[in-house]
């Protein structure tokens, strides 16, 4: 059922849409998260190691794509984030108007294992072109112990710290027809298993998501897509930015770090669907978002993001978990966009074993 649905705003013949993903941001960002509505660093560390300058923007790949829609991939350097661009005339790559909305994904904010959260990962990583694979982008990194007096921006429980958790993983971008796929395939390197829990912050910026976004954007509880502000404002609610994923709970110590109390609380764990839904404010178009694994849907109102964060609970020593977040946009209203999208996300969703 869905309720309270914005008026579309008609007409106006559309000529494409372009996605613009370029890195953005800067390392001193590294690993920031958000709390209770207010950013803080809970996610991250700062690196130990000193970053070098960053280079030219480079220009990775143009391309036509279904649905009258085309794509840019633009990298600035700085590792973990891309910068999501939606545009209106397909094709017009100079066109910076950003009427559409503009997302910036941090790939991730945060990872960590069933000790906490891991740290000590190297700061010059570089999103890179895949060869033989125009449309894929990606870069690797690896984790290494960091000593007690090393300093982390963290704001959530000390021993939330895994000081000598040692991961590597690959991050990996897909232009897919009308989705991008973000993959994270991550090696356990301990010598026990280990859960994976991966923080992928999915940031609003620009007009055309920032406007109303809270009139717009909706989560699915119960068998309804409920407008996502009933959620942090209390409307029936307990009210909270966190709340978890019914049928892929992760474990006690990450609910109550993120939510203290909530590993003991049903009201808590009422999401029936990880994914997340915003019809654009074209009007024309409609934007989903999640991963098939995630765990727990979060909301900055402040500093508007949404999270929809995947949880693999055993991953063998040795053992590699694979990761998938997708974003797709569909020219059509919100009730079909949802149905395709869970159709599309169906075989996402099929367990894959850890390796």
């Amino acid at each position: 059922m869905l309720q309270g649905l914005p008026q579309r705003s008609g007409g106006g013949k559309l000529l494409g849409l372009l996605l613009a993903l370029s890195a953005s941001m800067s390392v001193a960002e590294d690993g920031a998260n958000h709390r209770n509505g207010a950013k803080d660093n809970r996610a991250g560390a700062k690196d130990t190691v000193q970053s070098k300058p960053e280079p030219q923007r480079r220009i990775l790949f143009r391309r036509a794509l279904p649905q009258g829609l085309s794509v840019e991939i633009n990298t600035l350097g700085p590792y973990r984030y891309i910068e999501v661009h939606f545009r209106e005339r397909g094709g017009d790559f100079a066109n910076r108007d950003s009427s559409l909305g503009t997302w910036a994904i941090q790939i991730p904010e945060l990872i960590g294992t069933s000790e906490g959260f891991i740290f000590g990962f190297d700061p010059d990583r570089r999103w890179e072109p895949v060869p033989g694979q125009p449309n894929v982008i990606q870069y690797e990194n690896e984790s290494h112990p960091i000593g007690p007096d090393v300093a982390v921006a963290f704001a959530g429980q000390k021993k939330m710290i895994n000081r000598n958790g040692r991961l590597k993983y690959r991050a990996r971008v897909t232009v897919k027809g009308h989705r991008l796929e973000i993959e994270m395939e991550t090696t356990n390197l301990s010598n026990k298993p280990t859960s994976i829990f991966t923080d992928i912050c999915n940031r609003f910026h620009g007009r055309g998501n920032i406007w109303g976004w809270q009139n717009r954007t909706r989560v699915k509880v119960a068998d309804e897509w409920i407008l996502a502000k009933r959620l942090f404002q209390g409307d029936g609610f307990p009210a909270s930015v966190r709340w978890f994923v019914r049928s892929r709970l992760p474990s006690s110590d990450y609910m109550h770090e993120f939510r203290p109390g909530s590993a003991n609380d049903p009201r808590t764990q009422i999401i029936m669907s990880p994914y997340i839904c915003m019809p654009l404010e074209d009007g024309i178009h409609t934007m989903l978002y999640g991963s098939p694994q995630g765990s727990m849907v979060f909301f900055n109102p402040d500093n508007p993001c949404v999270h929809s964060d995947a949880w693999n609970p055993d991953v063998a020593a040795g053992g590699t978990a694979l990761q998938k977040t997708v974003l797709s946009v569909y020219r059509a209203p919100m009730a079909p966009a949802i149905d395709q999208f869970e159709r599309e996300m169906q075989v996402e969703q099929t367990p894959q074993p850890d390796r």
